[in-house]
């Protein structure tokens, strides 16, 4: 059992709902946490907005039936506004480190 393993056995696959036209902005979502929980999203058919530095990673995501929408990191909120009307999710994942950790 990992570090950040669950003893309920939350799988993303059959725990998160369907997310069919919610809008979701994930920061950090081209590598590691970020880039695995975009994943799950797409395939419960969330529109994800991925924020990144680089997008060396996140050119290999396979959609679901979501979509993912590439996002400069230094996204301007009136940037993102002129895309949408809303946001429902917020996954702020830019700069997670888990050397703090001792990993």
């Amino acid at each position: 059992m990992g570090v950040f393993s669950s003893k309920t056995g939350f799988d993303p696959q059959n725990d998160l709902p369907d997310l069919t036209g919610r809008v979701v902005l994930v920061t950090g979502g081209n590598r590691g946490l970020g880039y695995a929980t975009v994943r799950h999203l797409v395939r419960k058919v969330a529109k994800v907005y991925l924020a990144a530095r680089n997008g060396a990673k996140e050119e290999s995501l396979t959609p679901g039936n979501g979509g993912v929408v590439r996002l400069e990191l230094d996204l301007k909120w009136h940037e993102f506004m002129s895309k949408e009307d809303r946001l429902d999710v917020l996954i702020h994942n830019t700069a997670v480190c888990v050397s703090l950790l001792g990993l």
